[in-house]
């Protein structure tokens, strides 16, 4: 048992408790986590960390393993394109949060917690996480799981008989000798709670193509079966009742039992698969699978694998960097639509919807286009859009096309994987800043003895840490060319200038245009001496001048 985090555990805690869900009581809702269409199927392993089953007798040690391991066999032209590890138990799954898989360390993508209203207070978690890169690293081989440690949180007390652990590995592979065939993985966490009562929970499958019910298969991950306590259990596809006797009888297929190895002792887990070929028809898009207990059972995911020919249409936006012109809001966008992990043809008039995100990161619908003749397998269509993004959406969002796909959000042409229909680009949609706010200048001085002060024609030049430079002509301020060096201490070369003043952000900029003006000094003549002579009787030495008559003489 693990009591202390270390500070790098404590930071992986605080950013998965992000990802945990909570039911009350009883359901997280199941989606639609992988889907391939061609030549793919799949395989599962796992084990569990029960040694008995919780209801055998006697009763069995209040206490499960930490460890165990399973095996997964490939041949060699099976190759690994998608890895899922689940693991489960008693508890909220943060007890005990860091395990290892071959001896790497694996934080949950997901904790799925439900309450089942069950014994105690006990609850029941579902983890999971994307192991793609390290199967396909690892291959074939013996997986060892360790470090789920969920015997603290069990205690003493196992009368309940509800204590369980345990983890799968669900690994989809393409193998070019397989029929043409759809592969969905569904992912959530359901409670069939019923205590002694009849209860269920159904959970419908979308996003199905049935072209052949051949072969057509179900299989699905439970936890705290048993073989010794069970009542009113069943599994129905579309209403009808599934089994696979003896190792899994119709009124219990909770048993602890793996269809893919034909065991019987995997204690408190199922890893089972039905056929349901006589249980779909031709053109279905949906099914629903309903699970019954009296007692506590819980289900964490669902697969199917039917026959199927479909299209795959994906979007690229091609030679579009993601960053417009400056106060530009209307782009030509060039787009291909492929049709290339496909087993059928891509009809005309597939749509291709255009959507921004906003400022609180919802998507904003733009426009649908439509392309234009039939794609072929392993072809593609290239067309020229055009679409306008709305004032209101900040500079910095995120362009997404989406095909089969309209402004509502709906795929209204079948295809093999719904999961791949989106391109998403982030967007730069840079804004020219305000021009600054400028005054004309005047001085007078002769030309040569004529100095200016650029910067005092500004009025609002401390209000931007904006780069800020003069030209002497409008077409070098818009191109950010030869400045002027000193504009603190500027000799014009005419009495009358028209200069340019230009703000940039880094991104955008704004011209605004200003005058100086020198006012040369008028030219001023020395003139005579100006006497007068004192006439008075008393001979004081006052008299008076008029200035004025000087004038003339003067200028």
């Amino acid at each position: 048992m693990k009591t202390n985090f270390n500070f790098l555990s404590i930071l992986f805690l605080i950013i998965i408790m992000s990802n945990i869900t909570f039911a009350q009581p009883t359901t997280i809702p199941f989606e639609l986590s992988a889907q391939y269409n061609g030549q793919y199927d799949y395989k599962i392993l796992g084990n569990t960390h029960n040694e008995f089953d919780n209801n055998s007798n006697p009763p069995p040690p209040c206490e499960m393993l930490t460890q165990s391991s399973a095996v997964l066999e490939l041949e060699n032209n099976q190759n690994i394109v998608l890895a899922y590890l689940y693991w489960s138990g008693v508890g909220n799954g943060l007890f005990d949060p860091e395990i290892q898989l071959n001896g790497e360390t694996i934080f949950a993508d997901i904790i799925n917690v439900v309450d089942p209203q069950q014994f105690g207070s006990f609850f029941y978690y579902g983890s999971f996480k994307d192991i793609t890169q390290l199967v396909q690293e690892d291959g074939s081989g013996t997986y060892i799981f360790s470090g789920l440690d969920l015997n603290p949180i069990i205690g003493a007390d196992c009368s309940g008989g509800t204590q369980f652990s345990g983890w799968s590995i669900f690994v989809i592979y393409e193998d070019n000798t397989l029929p043409i065939q759809q592969v969905n993985v569904y992912n959530g966490f359901a409670s069939v709670y019923g205590f002694g009562l009849n209860s269920s929970a159904t959970i419908e499958v979308g996003s199905l193509n049935v072209v052949d019910t051949q072969d057509a298969r179900m299989g699905f991950l439970a936890w705290n079966g048993s073989p010794n306590l069970f009542f009113n259990e069943s599994i129905s596809f579309n209403g009808n009742l599934l089994s696979n006797p003896p190792l899994n009888p119709v009124d219990n297929p909770f048993n602890g039992t793996n269809s893919y190895t034909g065991a019987t002792d995997l204690w408190n887990m199922d890893l089972d698969f039905f056929d349901i070929s006589n249980y779909i028809e031709e053109g279905d898009t949906s099914a629903n699978i309903t699970f019954t207990s009296g007692f506590n059972r819980y289900i964490q995911n669902v697969v199917t694998v039917i026959r199927s020919e479909l299209p795959d249409a994906t979007v690229e936006l091609i030679n579009f960097s993601g960053i417009a012109d400056c106060d530009e809001r209307d782009f030509t966008i060039e787009t291909q639509v492929g049709n290339f992990n496909a087993s059928d043809i891509l009809p005309a008039n597939t749509p291709i919807s255009f959507f921004v995100l906003d400022e609180n990161d919802e998507e904003v619908f733009l426009e649908t286009f439509f392309t234009q003749a039939e794609i072929a397998i392993d072809e593609s269509e290239t067309q020229f859009f055009t679409i306008s993004i709305p004032d209101e959406i900040p500079e910095n969002t995120t362009l997404i096309a989406k095909v089969n796909t309209l402004a509502d959000g709906s795929n209204p042409i079948n295809e093999s994987n719904i999961l791949n229909n989106d391109f998403e680009q982030e967007l730069f949609l840079p804004i020219s800043p305000e021009p600054l706010t400028t005054q004309n200048l005047t001085q007078c001085a002769n030309l040569s003895e004529s100095f200016f002060n650029l910067e005092e024609a500004l009025e609002n030049a401390e209000d931007t840490e904006d780069e800020i430079s003069f030209h002497l002509s409008q077409e070098d301020a818009e191109e950010g060319e030869n400045p002027i060096e000193n504009p603190a201490d500027y000799n014009p070369t005419e009495l009358i200038e028209s200069l340019f003043v230009r703000r940039f952000d880094d991104n955008c900029f704004a011209v605004s245009e200003f005058e100086i003006e020198s006012l040369i000094p008028p030219q001023i003549n020395e003139p005579e001496l100006f006497s007068e002579c004192d006439f008075s009787e008393e001979q004081l030495g006052f008299t008076e001048f008029d200035l004025t008559s000087k004038i003339d003489e003067i200028t």
